[in-house]
């Protein structure tokens, strides 16, 4: 008996030491991403702003010796149409060249006391404009991240100093981070003060005798400033001179072209034993996390030009989103301002139908609440390791395997045939990037077909391919570094416009959105525009689309009142009409315009047809 009381005491006690049994997290595979770098991992959507001197000389790069009076903007610049558009088109943040090479500075710089080349030594609101001022304000009212490029390189500076030293320079250039980088950002309630997320430095230098610059005496004042930011340098001696230890100072750089897209495969760590910064990069062993960040322009050059080349909203989606964030790292697209210090129609347009693009596809992640997941192992046969992890939406949860188990595979059963063309997979990488080979399969009528292979994963994977209606998708690792972790698989529906497609069009489809207008016009004395919402091919259920007006050339409150809304449509109504009251102002400014748009339609098998955007030019009658 004194055994079985014995006996019963040990079990009562295990059963309240769950601890005992629960398999531990796996060892993190060094290195590791730090704070700045997770943050952009999980805000990757970035937008460049080149403005200043080269604008209104029409080149790419400037000498330096050009006179501050070509800097002469017609009208006050609008830096709140720059944040309001990014910002309604899915942007995380603003960098905007304050100096590019030829040294002309945005803000009233002092740091050359004796011959300043700056926009207070231009026409521009009577030598009192501060650009990095005033899009500080338009990024604090909209709520954008602001961030700032400041050129190493300064080819007014060495013409104007002649037989300057490097250690004179860099105190130079100190200056003009002291100045920039204690004064500016969008205003954080939390910090109590202004921050700026990003701090680009390029790495382009002169070919007359070029300063050697301090990096790490660069970086330690940008730390003191903004300990948060996230540093941008690509330059040899920077990934040299800013590590200590096994951590690199420096949180990022190019991704080796300017095409906006990352290599494949993309590891997000580097060394320092390169001949050159691309040598440094993208190393499956590399001793520093070290984050990639694509970059690419919306048109042919960085500055506006003639404003050619402009790329196509399923151009940014496909060959830019999908090969920078669909690999895992950060793209930043630049968005450049005309001579007018705004940014065209035509460019809003493209980035209203991009935006458009990303809602309806990712907006809907397509796994059914009643699918269950299964694995080859899993770890401890723990639950808190299942591979029910890859579907609860819970960033820090992931499936893994005993340590040592480098290959094996999670599944995803849905119940029943869904159609889809594109499967999103992420690696937890706050324990280091691991997974080195892959392979998707899908089950087409009971049997398994080869989806997509690749090479690591990192972040988030993003592929596409034909679309296929499937019952499950299974995710295998054909090889990885140590264990792997996976935190998430998901299936989604690309945009129409996007799809490759061999299956016949589906069937019950629930309805079409589309707006009856691509154009309209009106007068600001009209009170109100209106545009019709209908509903095609619709069934017999109650669906519903979202409505909202975009700015333009006109923004909210000096043209038209901002409106929104869920439009919804009953059973047997095909159409509403959305109405947006118009602003008959004083102002004697020309024709404007703005955007009514439709998306993330709800309540069934609903999509967004072609035409979802509709553009309003209001005329003026001041004239």
């Amino acid at each position: 008996m004194k055994k079985i009381r014995l006996f019963i005491l040990a079990i009562t006690a295990l059963m309240f030491m769950p601890d005992l049994f629960a398999a531990s997290a796996p060892a993190p595979l060094y290195p590791l991403p730090n704070e700045r770098q997770m943050y952009y991992l999980h805000n990757p959507h970035a937008a460049f702003i080149h403005y200043g001197m080269n604008t209104y000389t029409n080149k790419e790069w400037g000498t330096g010796y050009e006179s501050c009076s070509y800097f002469n903007p017609p009208k006050e610049v609008n830096t709140d149409q720059w944040a309001q558009v990014l910002k309604e088109c899915g942007f995380d943040r603003i960098v905007l060249t304050g100096k590019h090479h030829d040294g002309f500075c945005l803000w009233p710089s002092q740091a050359n006391k004796s011959k300043p080349h700056t926009i207070t030594q231009s026409p521009y609101k009577n030598g009192q404009g501060d650009l990095y001022e005033q899009l500080s304000q338009s990024c604090t009212k909209y709520g954008i991240d602001m961030g700032v490029y400041l050129s190493p390189w300064d080819a007014y500076e060495e013409n104007v100093g002649g037989n300057y030293t490097s250690a004179k320079y860099n105190d130079f250039y100190v200056t003009q981070l002291n100045e920039v980088l204690g004064s500016y950002g969008r205003y954080n309630e939390k910090l109590g003060r202004r921050e700026l997320v990003e701090i680009w430095l390029d790495g382009a230098t002169g070919s007359n005798n070029p300063p050697t610059y301090d990096f790490n005496r660069f970086v330690n004042v940008m730390r003191q400033h903004q300990p948060t930011a996230y540093i941008w340098i690509d330059a040899l001696r920077a990934f040299q001179t800013c590590v200590a230890g096994d951590t690199c100072k420096v949180d990022g750089a190019w991704a080796m072209n300017e095409a906006g897209q990352a290599p494949d495969p993309c590891w997000n760590k580097m060394d320092t034993n390169g001949s050159n910064t691309d040598a440094c990069k993208n190393k499956p062993n590399g001793q520093y996390f070290f984050l990639l960040e694509a970059d690419v322009s919306i048109r042919n050059g960085w500055f506006y030009g003639d404003g050619g080349g402009l790329k196509s909203a399923v151009d940014l989606f496909k060959e830019r989103y999908m090969k920078s964030i669909g690999r895992g790292i950060p793209l930043i697209l630049n968005v450049p301002p005309d001579q007018s210090g705004e940014f065209t129609s035509e460019y809003i347009a493209v980035l209203q139908k991009y935006k458009e693009y990303l809602d309806t596809t990712f907006g809907t992640e397509l796994t059914p609440p009643s699918a269950t997941a299964s694995a080859t192992q899993v770890r401890g046969n723990d639950a808190t390791f299942g591979a029910d992890k890859v579907m609860d939406d819970d960033y820090d949860t992931y499936w893994t395997m005993n340590d040592g188990s480098t290959t094996g595979s999670v599944t995803v059963d849905f119940g029943a045939d869904i159609r889809f063309d594109i499967v999103q997979f992420q690696e937890y990488i706050p324990l280091g990037q691991r997974v080195s080979g892959w392979k998707v399969d899908v089950k087409v009528n009971g049997n398994w077909q080869e989806f997509a292979t690749g090479s690591t994963i990192g972040y988030k994977r993003i592929v596409q391919a034909k679309e296929v209606q499937a019952s499950a998708v299974r995710l295998t690792i054909t090889g990885s570094l140590a264990v792997p972790l996976i935190n998430s698989l998901e299936v989604f529906r690309a945009h129409e416009d996007l799809i490759e497609s061999d299956l016949p069009p589906a069937a019950g489809v629930d309805g079409q959105f589309v707006l009856e207008k691509e154009f309209i016009t009106a007068k600001e004395t009209d009170g109100t525009v209106s545009v019709k919402v209908k509903l095609e091919d619709r069934s017999n259920k109650e669906v519903q689309v979202y409505v909202a007006t975009v700015p333009g050339t006109g923004v909210q409150g000096k043209v038209y009142q901002d409106k929104t809304a869920t439009l919804k449509f009953p059973a047997g109504v095909n159409e509403q009409v959305f109405t947006v009251d118009l602003i008959n102002n004083q102002n004697n400014e020309g024709a404007k315009d703005f955007y009514i748009q439709i998306s993330n339609p709800l309540g069934g098998d609903v999509t967004i047809g072609k035409n979802s955007i509709t553009r309003v030019l209001v005329e003026d009658d001041e004239k």
